[in-house]
């Protein structure tokens, strides 16, 4: 009886044996496993047969990895190449548009601003514009200088009296599209209690809408005695991380600042100094060394009228025109009228049957004058004729001359006196 139990049980160990053995190269047919990975499930490579989404994403949560193996990350490096700099864009002849923001100092067409782009015109085709005079938020048609194959576009929104603030709050019209560089350039219209505030609010308002490299100007001293605030430039663009163009720098290290003072605006700088001004401005920028050309007086240019940021801007208010001095005299009041004087005409005697000779009058005697009516002052006078003789009379030898017997003898005068009295 013992026996035959233990030959039942080897022979149903051996029948278990043999199950687990059919089993086992099942799932070593269908999942590619070992025998080593039966028995170490973790290091086993997963099987096509898997669990349920549901268990799959159960497993995931809880393990911190997929299930799957992730595909590679593309290498961003490689896709997102470098964008060269303006110094590259510029020698590959690349056409760029530079806005300036600034005060009175690049205003005048003998300023740095203006010597700038006729340096450019060397080797570019540069187009040159200035705010209009009615309206400094708009500019004008372009001048344009060189006659280059690239071109550089210079919109000079530098104004007298300028701010940043006033550029912030108009930024809009002042930054075309597609603007390559930006550039700083203020401090004579501030003061230190404001400028570092203004710069700050034209900053954040170039980082909101235009992606184009800006440079921060550090003036040269100025020289009208008001405070420097050239160190406050600098400690700005510093802080703000911002590119500088150290003008004053360079003008103090080549003591420039008492030579290129200008006579016409104590603020600014000469044409010596614009010229220099220009060339440190195009070396910090694009890099690259341009032949200078010789300082000219461009015609002038009428800088525009800043209005206040509050305020809107009102259109020109057309003034008369100034009459000149003429040189004549202005007519004076009319002189009293004046007769001419009374020339008594001629005396002729009348006709008779016989005509007797007279004597000649005498040279020595003065002959009376006839006496007339003196001439009215709105017609000419008249002279009455000589009574005709009817009489024998003997012919007189000297000419007869008839009188009026209300008018004493006096002639000629008597005819004056009476004009001044009846004006």
């Amino acid at each position: 009886m013992t026996t035959r139990r233990v030959r039942g049980a080897s022979l149903g160990l051996v029948i278990i044996l043999i199950n687990i053995l059919l089993v086992a190269a099942l799932v070593m047919a269908t999942s590619n496993r070992t025998v080593s990975d039966l028995f170490n499930p973790d290091d086993a490579a997963p099987t096509s047969v898997g669990p349920e989404p549901d268990a799959v994403q159960d497993t995931a949560s809880r393990t911190g990895s997929p299930t799957l193996a992730p595909l590679p990350s593309p290498d961003v490096s490689r896709q997102t190449a470098s964008e060269p700099d303006l110094s590259e864009r510029f020698t590959e002849g690349e056409d760029l548009t530079v806005v300036v923001l600034g005060d009175q100092t690049g205003t005048d067409p003998a300023d740095w601003v203006r010597a700038w782009a006729e340096l450019l015109a060397t080797e570019r085709t540069v187009e040159y514009l200035t705010p209009t005079v009615s309206d400094p938020t708009q500019f004008g048609e372009p001048t344009l200088l060189g006659n280059g194959e690239s071109s550089v576009s210079i919109f000079n929104a530098s104004l007298v009296g300028g701010t940043p603030d006033y550029a912030a709050e108009r930024l809009g019209a002042y930054l075309p599209q597609g603007t390559d560089l930006v550039l700083l350039n203020f401090g004579r219209s501030n003061t230190d209690e404001d400028l570092e505030e203004g710069l700050d609010e034209l900053w954040d308002a170039l980082e909101d809408s235009t992606g184009a490299e800006v440079y921060a100007v550090v003036q040269p001293p100025r020289q009208d005695g008001a405070e420097q605030l050239t160190d406050l430039t600098r400690e700005w663009a510093q802080d703000a991380d911002a590119s500088v163009i150290d003008v004053a720098e360079v003008f103090e290290d080549e003591e420039l600042t008492a030579l290129t003072v200008s006579t016409r605006d104590p603020l600014s700088v000469n044409l010596a100094g614009a010229a220099r001004w220009a060339e440190i401005v195009q070396h910090e920028t694009f890099g690259v060394e341009l032949a200078a050309v010789d300082p000219t007086t461009p015609p002038e240019i009428l800088p525009p009228t800043l209005p206040t940021a509050t305020q809107p801007i009102e259109p020109p208010v057309e003034e008369p025109p100034v009459e000149e001095p003429s040189d004549t005299p202005p007519p004076a009041d009319p002189p009293p009228y004046t007769p001419p004087p009374y020339t008594p005409p001629p005396y002729t005697p009348p006709p008779t049957s016989d005509p007797e000779p007279t004597t000649a009058p005498d040279p020595t005697s003065d002959p009376e004058p006839t006496t007339t009516p003196p001439p009215s002052l709105t017609s000419p006078p008249t002279v009455e004729p000589p009574p005709t003789s009817t009489t024998s009379e003997p012919e007189p030898t000297e000419p007869t001359v008839t009188f009026d017997p209300d008018d004493p003898p006096g002639g000629l005068p008597h005819v004056v006196l009476e004009l001044l009295r009846r004006l």
